[in-house]
């Protein structure tokens, strides 16, 4: 609390001050005596803010026939007693100067005085009133609500607390206007409480109204007014309202479906407020269908769910809709989610296909017709070093298609077995071919090269004829493959006699 002089005590006691303070700064013998005035604008100010003050200096008793002359030289202001640092030595120009200041604390009314030097020509003089600036206070107010959390349209208390505004006018007097404090709730006023006065024992004001009726998180905004002696002032601070809300799809498409089909579909209900709601019933229309139910009869904890499972089968070819209808107590009444889908023809079966038979394998190379087949042992005189026994076999190709040859020339393991052994007998490979080439149509004679060992053994035992199967895999040239085998006769040749050995006649010596 602040308390301050009368006005003119203080205007006697600045020009006090002026007379001590500025003596014997002009000639000593001044020619022309002066009269100074000062003037503040704005003269209502927060504290900071910039204030210009106008000074004006004039000749005092100018002969009537002498020109008035212009006034120059420097003047200096002064707040009360102290000097402003911005306002010192302020050239006069045409009688006239001005200089910006900010205002400053305290708060309340400042006497800002201006005092002219003189010089050669001019005398010195004090304003002779001081311009006076009010500097308002800062002040502050903070909001808050009661009860936080509330429940939704019940009572409720706003309130605003503001510091820092001043209580008493100049001079002791109580001030006229303490200002007003307003109210409003997400943005929008609150119409009973725009206007509240401030209480004097606990510098607040209070709104009593209804919760808002929308559940969760609201902005209070607390306005002061401000008046002849104190700044405006804001704040705004959150609170939250309990309410009771439920979420669920607005609609829900189940897509094409043929006809004698089903598609289905889960619909979820949540509790998305913030205080437990029931669930009095579900209703389904149109061509669907629940087939679960969590939801009827159950009451949902904040932020639990519930679901309901719909079918759709279609009734109709194209678009069909129906709906599922929560209704929810607490107040919250009922909430849809539209239902779609379209049905579809069932699709007419595909006549039958019909496979066309395989074309029959086209046959292979095989041993030459007409030709018999008996296959006749060639065995070089084993007096020949490297020479190896051979057969010549004839291969035929189809008139169609040229193909490539490879076969083997096999015997059963039981041709040089006795009887008893037959039954287990195997295969084993005598010779072998690749790589033949044969026109279509054409015949080439392969020449196979036989084992001396396999030859000998038969010889050993006397056997001149064994069966063998001849194989060949003939390849064509589209890449399919065919295999024929049949049986030939191997004549095997007699083995060459043994020479008798020399006689050696005895020699006798005597």
């Amino acid at each position: 609390m602040r308390f301050n002089l009368g006005r003119g005590a203080a205007v006697v006691a600045a020009a006090l001050c002026a007379s001590a303070a500025w003596a014997g700064t002009a000639s000593a013998d001044p020619e022309w005596p002066t009269i100074t005035t000062i003037t503040a604008s704005p003269d209502r100010v927060a504290p900071g803010a910039s204030v210009t003050y106008t000074i004006t200096v004039v000749p005092d008793l100018v002969s009537p026939s002498t020109p008035e002359p212009t006034v120059g030289g420097t003047v200096s202001l002064k707040d009360g007693s102290t000097p402003i640092p911005e306002c010192q030595d302020v050239t006069v120009t045409n009688g006239s100067a001005t200089c910006s200041a900010p205002a400053t604390l305290p708060s309340g009314t400042h006497y800002v005085t201006a005092f002219y030097l003189g010089d050669e020509v001019f005398s010195a003089s004090t304003s002779v009133n001081p311009a006076e600036v009010v500097v308002y206070n800062v002040a502050s107010i903070v909001g808050s609500t009661a009860p936080n959390p509330v429940e939704r349209l019940t009572p409720i208390v706003y309130t605003g607390i503001v510091d820092g505004i001043r209580l008493t006018s100049e001079g002791g007097a109580p001030a006229a206007s303490y200002g007003t404090v307003a109210f409003e709730v997400d943005g929008q006023p609150i119409d009973s409480c725009q206007e509240q006065t401030l209480m004097l024992l606990t510098s607040s004001a209070t709104c009593v109204t209804i919760a808002p009726a929308t559940g969760g998180e609201h902005t209070l905004k607390v306005s002061y007014s401000g008046d002849a002696w104190s700044t405006p002032a804001t704040h705004t601070s959150t609170f939250t309202v309990l309410a009771p809300a439920v979420s669920a799809p607005a609609s829900m498409d189940f897509g094409s479906v043929e006809a004698g089909k089903v598609s289905q579909r889960s619909i979820t209900l949540t509790n998305s407020g913030t205080l437990p709601v029931e669930v009095n019933g579900v209703d389904v229309t149109g061509p669907f269908a629940a087939t679960s139910d969590s939801c009827k009869g159950k009451t949902l904890a904040v932020g639990a769910t519930c679901a309901v499972v719909t079918t759709y089968t279609p009734s109709a070819v194209g678009a069909q809709s129906g709906s599922l209808t929560f209704d929810v107590g607490s107040g919250i009444g009922k909430r849809t989610t539209a239902l779609t889908a379209t049905g579809v023809a069932a699709p007419v079966p595909p006549a039958p296909t019909v496979t066309p038979p395989p074309p029959a394998p086209q046959p292979g190379g095989t041993f030459a017709p007409g030709k018999k087949p008996t296959l006749t042992v060639n065995a070089p005189s084993s007096s020949k070093p490297g020479a190896t026994p051979t057969v010549q076999v004839p291969l035929s190709c189809p008139a169609t298609e040229e193909c490539d040859l490879s076969g083997q020339l096999t015997i059963s393991t039981s041709a040089f077995a006795r009887a008893a052994h037959s039954a287990a007998a195997g295969t084993t490979k005598i010779a072998h071919f690749s790589g033949v080439q044969v026109k279509a149509g054409g015949l080439k004679t392969v020449k196979l090269k036989l084992s001396k060992a396999f030859i000998k053994k038969a010889q050993k035992r006397g056997i001149r004829r064994i069966q063998a199967t001849l194989t060949v895999t003939t390849v064509f040239g589209t890449g399919q493959q065919a295999t024929t085998k049949q049986q030939v006769t191997v004549l095997i040749p007699k083995a060459p006699k043994r020479k008798a050995a020399a006689k050696v006649a005895p020699r006798f010596t005597g």
